[in-house]
């Protein structure tokens, strides 16, 4: 079981072209060449930390796996490789 902070979270997110839009939660938003998609995943401002039951969420959010999600926060997977993987499930289409 794994635990990653909240400010790792969100900066491989940034990294990864998500944009944060603060609203009553930090949402952030996947962009591709600029345009937003539905891909969209909640960070708290109020926990340091995320364990398992919190990863998996965020996972879910982003059309991940749990050990995928590892890959995406520990710079295994970049932008690129995300959207193919979203690619090849379908959920976007690039």
């Amino acid at each position: 079981m794994s635990v990653y902070p909240t400010r790792g979270i969100r900066s491989a997110l940034l990294r990864k072209g998500f944009r944060q839009d603060n609203t009553h939660h930090h949402m952030y938003w996947l962009y591709i060449r600029g345009r937003r998609e539905r891909i969209v995943t909640r960070v708290s401002h109020s926990i340091r930390e995320y364990g398992a039951s919190l990863l998996a969420a965020v996972a879910k959010e982003m059309s991940l796996r749990r050990q995928e999600l590892d890959s995406f926060l520990n710079c295994k997977m970049g932008y690129e490789d995300y959207l193919a993987l979203l690619n090849e499930r379908g959920t976007i289409k690039l």
